[in-house]
């Protein structure tokens, strides 16, 4: 990879974000991750902490940086922009993982070992 944030596959993930289909083919499209398509938050992360990204399968499709902390994100996973202030108190961002900190999992960039990489998810284009 002769990318910058390489460096983000050296960092210890601190969790799991399980995401939906949409999602799913929209971070393969180099798109930010949207609350909207997160489906499961695992562990206890804080905010600018790595974390993994799983698909709905269980397969590993990268590494990034999330924007809040894992309480936070359990309470808008799945949640519209609009319905962050009712949930939390107050607007972030409506990136959870911005596409300029993800890393996806490819023949290059592999996933950690005994980890399902995505390499073998089929996304309809």
């Amino acid at each position: 990879m002769r990318d910058q944030r390489r460096w983000l596959l050296a960092l210890p993930s601190c969790g799991t974000v399980v995401i939906d289909d949409g999602a799913l083919r929209a971070m393969f499209k180099k798109k930010s991750l949207l609350a909207a398509g997160i489906t499961k938050v695992t562990g206890d992360f804080m905010a600018n902490e790595c974390v993994t990204v799983e698909s709905s399968e269980g397969y590993a499709i990268g590494q990034g940086l999330v924007d809040l902390d894992s309480a936070d994100l359990r309470k808008i996973a799945g949640l519209q922009s609009s319905e962050f202030n009712a949930a939390l108190g107050f607007e972030p961002d409506p990136e959870v993982i911005d596409r300029n900190n993800f890393v996806p999992f490819d023949a290059e960039n592999h996933a950690p070992p005994g980890t399902p990489s995505a390499r073998h998810v089929v996304v309809e284009r």
